[in-house]
């Protein structure tokens, strides 16, 4: 035996016995192949996330609440995505705006759009049903209306979101009194990771057809949106200080972005995995049913 494979004997037997569920979760990260799933979603969401935009523009377009917004938007990009890269993306968004606004995607752009945002669902769908374990299918009829809603309520609740959220903070900072002061300190950690956790709950909840019980969504979802807070300012850190000094300067927001996507599918997908292990270790007594599989 070489001297490697003896440490990670070891390493694996020390992690096996000192942090059982741990080794538990890894080990079917393993054997879900978590890697690859996050990376071809990160790869699918470059393709998907600008039409998934433009669709929740249309959204609010149609409602006639883009403008009493915007600015929140593009805010928080600026704020969660580094003053260098949001640049590049608000380049994009106020393209697709002025697209929007003179009627120009057509028939076929929005068909476009849609097909693109329903195989980004349908991937997802795809690697949530595996991590689950999933026997059961759901009919395309039911599969494709659980998709148009997602694609045409999802990114308008998130850019709604977006804009209470920043609203809110702008309110609360017209204050200077030290009460309002805190509230602002505390609500700049509180709703984002508040909004976070609902979205991965719902993402939980309504995309596999294995329905487990909201006290083991909810846990898994409050640790998911944990590290996804964390992620996203570490990223937003080092995408402001990184970009700045490279050589490449604008083309290394590329690069640097399909890390962060990736990055971010291995959290939700660690998320799943431990949504997964919550319900099969406390779930499974009888009496205690863990999920019920729709039949549609």
């Amino acid at each position: 035996m070489s001297i490697r494979k003896f440490f990670h004997s070891i390493s694996l037997s020390e992690v096996k016995k000192r942090y059982p569920a741990a080794f538990v979760i890894f080990e079917k990260m393993r054997q879900d192949r978590l890697p690859m799933m996050a990376s071809s979603l990160a790869f699918t969401s470059i393709l998907s996330s600008i039409p998934i935009l433009a669709l929740g523009y249309f959204a609010l377009d149609s409602f006639g609440g883009l403008d009493r917004i915007q600015s929140s938007i593009e805010g928080f990009v600026f704020k969660n995505l580094a003053p260098s890269f949001g640049g590049e993306l608000l380049g994009y968004v106020e393209t697709i705006r002025s697209k929007i606004s003179g009627k120009a995607l057509g028939i076929f752009g929005v068909l476009g759009f849609v097909v693109t945002g329903f195989s980004m669902l349908y991937k997802i769908e795809h690697s949530l049903t595996l991590i689950f374990r999933v026997e059961e299918s759901r009919s395309w009829v039911r599969r494709l209306t659980n998709f148009w809603a997602l694609l045409t309520l999802g990114p308008l609740l998130i850019l709604t979101s977006i804009a209470i959220m920043t609203q809110t903070f702008e309110w609360l900072a017209r204050d200077t009194g030290e009460i309002a002061k805190g509230l602002v300190f505390l609500a700049g950690f509180a709703l984002p990771w508040i909004i976070s956790t609902l979205m991965i709950a719902a993402l939980y909840l309504i995309i596999p057809t294995r329905r487990f019980r909201i006290r083991y969504v909810l846990p898994a979802a409050a640790l998911t949106a944990v590290l996804f807070e964390i992620a996203k300012q570490g990223y937003a850190f080092y995408a402001s200080y990184a970009i700045g000094q490279s050589v490449y300067g604008s083309l290394a927001v590329l690069p640097i972005f399909l890390v962060w996507l990736q990055v971010v599918w291995w959290i939700v997908l660690f998320g799943a995995e431990v949504c997964y292990f919550l319900a099969q270790r406390f779930g499974g007594q009888k009496g205690d049913p863990v999920f019920e599989c729709e039949t549609t």
